[in-house]
């Protein structure tokens, strides 16, 4: 499941995001309804992209497996080389 898939990289995407693919990750997230405006000024309020990177791993997290997926779709199709780095370019769908 693609929940358990964002546990195992979880430290490995904490360690490699930068703020400009968080902000794109937030972006589309948002506009996707599946994050909503809180969680992304949560996000925000934090100041060190490692913390900023783990909140919002851990609430798509939260959210199961379909919001897990679609987290996955978005990173690869926004950074290839960031989700290749984490091994999440041939994740199959649930």
């Amino acid at each position: 499941m693609a929940d358990k898939k964002l546990e195992e990289v979880r430290a490995e995407f904490i360690k490699r995001v930068n703020k400009s693919i968080i902000n794109q990750l937030l972006d589309v997230l948002l506009h996707k309804r599946i994050i909503d405006d809180e969680e992304v000024e949560e996000v925000n309020a934090k100041d060190k992209t490692q913390d900023q990177a783990r909140i919002l791993i851990d609430n798509v997290r939260k959210k199961g497996p379909d919001a897990s997926q679609h987290f996955i779709y978005i990173l690869v199709a926004r950074n290839t080389f960031l989700a290749e780095q984490l091994g999440l370019q041939n994740f199959p769908a649930d």
